[in-house]
């Protein structure tokens, strides 16, 4: 996945990113958490889990959790992709998500959000490893949490719950935006 940014950044001369190798700390991604409004450096970090024999994790320090980008890999390289947005307590963000597209750019999008009232949106063909019933609950905000994220992303292989999701195989890559506009 290095790689593939790497050339990108290399084809354009607007976005210069920075790549470092270093042991993986989310806290040089993620901490502290950016004020509300405030302009920050663009930062990620990317790493294959030490339980994980496939694939890679990318962490953004954006809310948007770079769906662009996932988008962007998927189209042009036929990266599948995973996007999840999770947290503690999704009821008090006001959102809980997740969005997957296979290799042919095929996609699937299933979300809860507060606006004025919860909303629940789900949009493309429903895959194997959901579970429609969930989409059925009463309180609209319980049709889909991080539990049930969760849960589809162990289904796929993906165990976030297990510590050794959040360890690194080896030194991950940090990737920083080196001039923001």
């Amino acid at each position: 996945m290095i790689q593939i940014f790497k050339e990108m950044n290399d084809q354009d001369e607007d976005r210069k990113w920075t790549y470092s190798k270093q042991p993986l700390d989310l806290k040089r991604v993620c901490f502290p958490a950016p004020s509300s409004g405030g302009t920050r450096s663009p930062k990620s970090v990317v790493w294959q889990p030490s339980n994980m024999s496939f694939g890679s994790v990318l962490i953004p320090n954006s809310g948007d959790g770079r769906i662009q980008l996932m988008r962007h890999l998927n189209r042009r390289f036929q990266i599948r992709y995973f996007s999840a947005r999770l947290a503690r307590d999704h009821k008090k963000q006001g959102v809980c998500s997740f969005e997957h597209a296979d290799e042919t750019g095929v996609k699937r999008v299933a979300y809860v959000i507060l606006d004025r009232g919860w909303e629940f949106y789900e949009q493309g063909p429903v895959l194997p490893f959901e579970k429609s019933v969930y989409y059925q609950h009463r309180r609209i905000a319980d049709r889909l949490t991080p539990a049930i994220v969760i849960e589809y992303l162990k289904t796929l292989g993906w165990d976030l719950e297990d510590e050794a999701f959040w360890k690194s195989k080896s030194e991950a890559w940090f990737a920083e935006r080196a001039s923001f506009k």
